[in-house]
């Protein structure tokens, strides 16, 4: 199922294989191995590349073909320097990292002041004269040399050997006809392709000659059974056993039997006029090579090393096979915004199977910008956070988060935080709160200190449950001003809504009439209602408070994760993250693990340990003869059963340690060629971490090797041992 749509098909051979060019470019290659080989090999030419591509499609129900003809040099290279990435970031799909726009909260109407009159014309001119000045200087001080490099030109132009494939309309749904380029996985039209001509087209039934190879690839019709643009080789049986089942019609003297002679291939028609009986139809031979096989794990890492880096026009993409890095990544992409890759635009880490549930990671260097999304399922329930260092930051919350129904946090830091919710039993949608650091008072909201509390504001959804006119819209407590500004809903029919202040003041004088301290007579309206108030005053604070201390258990807690991954970093040690659960396995790879031990315990299993005490009783019992006196010859069997069976276990034992010692060092030596392919781009910090593990897999392996040796030793000893033991036994006393 994973290679059962065709770009999937296709993306597996382009990374899978490795691409080697035709040498000389004008030559076709002097053998075609079968695509079993091909992808035991793991690498191969156009031609091997096309092959193994064109069987899994044709298993996978497509109408494919393998297409030989003439390609550009980018296309014969498969060189995609100067070809967009296929991953490229569109701007519909890139997150809204602007920068937090700044709100009115108290809407107060200002009277705005009438500038001076300016002359237009004159305006207009003084800003052309800034405009041209501002370019002049742009031109003096940047030097613009971000451009392609001019390629010479193609001594090998026109006679570049090359091999992709066609995909014809009618199987597997496909609507339209197209080609698929094998090394690289991208599709072309028929009409606008990269490919110069064709000249021979094959499959699994039959090959076709192109009989004008001279043809531009779009005026090419791919109609094979037109005998006028195409030959075939092999007679098509399928074509034969179609005409052979057509419906029979009467003739004018209504005899049966009659064929359309108008329908008939001249071929068909011998000499004397009548059609020709074939008796023997010439066929393709059977095909000789075995059916392809791709190992679980061969097919897990996807590339031959693990890894893979292709260049793409002001781009760069890194792949990394599934558990091979310590912290999930799957897939790197490095934007440019020159064309010699040197000035980074952005840097995507994209990643698979994390804990924290982390999809993608994206930064911005220039921009000072980080942009994290999550999968649903992040304990934090983040959805996307947006940091601009120093400055501010986005966080959006899955709507799972339904303990206080939070969905959108903006922070600017030092100034102000903004928080969005919904479904929330208040009705409360929106909170704010500016902040400043100096010396608090007693009278201040503090958060933290010397962090003071200057004005708070509060949004609320209509409540139905309310009277009309006591539904409040909004409330800004200003802790500067010293005002309470309330605004309430517009009700039905109101072209004006009621927004009232209440001074601060009159909540210090009304704690002074509670205290006693002051007898003067207060409106009970205007009490109850600054009792109200001061209420969702103290309750803002408290959930501000408490919302911040929340948040900060969080981040300490994430910051304990990150601290362990830095941990990991160094040596990317993926166990180690598996056995701690920072990385998770699939419930498909932890089903084949699962069988995989399943199967080696029943091997182990079948070994059974006759260096016990009681090492005879299960061979009598699997033999039949317990319970009785052997002769001669049932001894001699029974003995040859039990140093047969240690044998087998010693040899067993023997595989085990051998197999672990083979897998170190194949793990040396994959480090060493990845190594020696960065060539001289290696920084200091990766000679150490190579050094490091060297290092750990020499240990491990001169510790395996003596495990080798040791175990042939005893292998021997615990051999002799067993064969004096059963000379000593009485119910083998026949034998002796």
């Amino acid at each position: 199922l994973e290679l059962y749509e065709w770009t999937q098909s296709a993306e597996f051979v382009a990374n899978f294989l490795q691409y080697e060019e035709l040498n000389p470019p004008d030559r076709y290659p002097n053998h075609i191995p079968s695509p079993t080989n091909i992808l035991a090999w793991q690498y191969g030419d156009c031609f091997d590349f096309a092959m193994v591509l064109c069987s899994i499609l044709i298993g996978a129900g497509y109408d494919a073909y393998c297409v030989h003809g003439h390609a550009p040099k980018e296309i014969t290279t498969r060189d995609q320097t100067r070809t967009r990435c296929p991953l490229e970031i569109l701007e519909s799909e890139m997150p809204d990292t602007a920068e937090l726009a700044e709100q009115n909260e108290e809407e107060e109407f200002e009277i705005p002041v009438k500038p001076p009159p300016i002359s237009e014309f004159l305006s207009k001119k003084r800003q052309k004269e800034e405009e041209a000045e501002k370019l002049r200087l742009q031109i003096e001080n940047t030097i613009d040399d971000d451009a392609p490099e001019i390629l010479p030109p193609d001594v090998w132009k026109g006679k570049r050997l090359h091999c992709w494939i066609l995909i014809k309309e009618g199987k597997r749904g496909v609507e339209e006809s197209f080609f698929v380029e094998p090394t690289t996985g991208r599709s072309f039209s028929l009409t606008d392709s990269k490919y110069e001509n064709i000249e021979f087209v094959w499959n699994d039934q039959n090959f076709w000659i192109n009989m004008y190879p001279n043809r531009g690839v779009e005026e090419v019709s791919f109609d094979f059974y037109n005998g006028s643009d195409w030959e075939y080789v092999m007679l098509d049986t399928s074509n034969v056993k179609e005409k052979s089942k057509k419906e029979e019609h009467f003739d004018e003297e209504g005899e049966e039997g009659a064929v359309d002679d108008a329908n008939m291939n001249p071929d068909e028609i011998g000499t004397d006029g009548y059609v020709k009986q074939i008796e023997h139809v010439l066929d393709l031979p059977p095909p000789w090579s075995p059916k392809m096989r791709i190992d679980r794990e061969v097919y897990a890492r996807k590339w031959t090393m693990g890894e893979k880096t292709l260049f793409y026009e002001k781009c760069k993409v890194d792949y990394y096979a599934d558990y091979s890095q310590f912290d999930g990544l799957v897939r790197r992409l490095t934007y440019y915004h020159d064309y010699k890759r040197h000035i980074v635009k952005e840097i995507r880490w994209i990643y698979a199977r994390r804990i924290d549930k982390l999809a993608i990671r994206r930064r911005f260097p220039l921009e000072y910008k980080t942009v994290e999304e999550y999968y649903p399922g992040c304990p934090y329930h983040w959805k996307q956070i947006v940091e601009i260092d120093g400055k501010s930051k986005l966080t959006i919350y899955y709507p799972t988060r339904n303990t206080d129904g939070l969905i959108r946090r903006e922070e600017v830091y030092d100034e102000k935080t903004r928080e969005y919710f919904q479904d929330r039993d208040d009705f409360m949608i929106y909170r704010s709160w500016k902040i400043e650091k100096r010396e608090s008072t007693a009278r201040d909201y503090t958060l933290g200190d010397k962090v003071v509390i200057t004005s708070m504001t509060q949004k609320f959804d209509k409540n139905p449950n309310l009277p009309k006119g006591t539904r409040i819209e909004k409330i800004i407590y200003d802790m500067k001003k010293k005002f309470v500004t309330v605004f309430y809903h517009y009700e039905p029919g109101s072209i004006k809504r009621n927004v009232i202040k209440y001074p601060r003041d009159d909540f210090t004088a009304l704690a002074k009439v509670q205290d006693g301290q002051e007898h003067e007579e207060v409106d009970e309206v205007y009490q109850d209602k600054l009792h109200q108030l001061q209420d969702m005053e103290k309750a803002c604070y408290a959930g501000i408070k408490s919302q911040e201390n929340a948040l900060k258990q969080e981040m300490e807690k994430y910051k304990e994760q990150e601290d362990e991954w830095s941990k990991l970093r160094r040596k990317n040690d993926v166990n180690i993250a598996l056995v701690k659960g920072f990385i998770s396995k699939t419930i498909y790879d932890k089903a084949r693990e699962k069988s995989k031990e399943q199967e080696r315990e029943r091997e182990e299993e079948k070994v059974t340990e006759v260096t016990a005490i009681d090492y005879l009783t299960p061979v009598l019992k699997e033999m039949g003869l317990e319970n009785r006196q052997l002769n001669a010859q049932e001894a001699q069997e029974v003995e040859n059963r039990v140093m047969s069976l240690l044998k087998e276990r010693l040899l067993h034992r023997a595989d085990i340690i051998k197999k672990s010692l083979e897998r170190e060092r194949k793990a040396l030596n994959d480090d060493a060629a990845k190594f020696a392919k960065k060539g001289d781009h290696v920084t200091a910090e990766e000679q150490k971490k190579y050094d490091e593990s060297t290092r750990d897999m020499d240990f491990k392996i001169n510790i395996l090797e003596q495990r080798v040796a040791r175990h042939e030793e005893q292998a021997l000893q615990k051999y002799a041992e067993m064969s004096l033991k059963l000379k000593n036994e009485p119910i083998l006393a026949a034998l002796h």
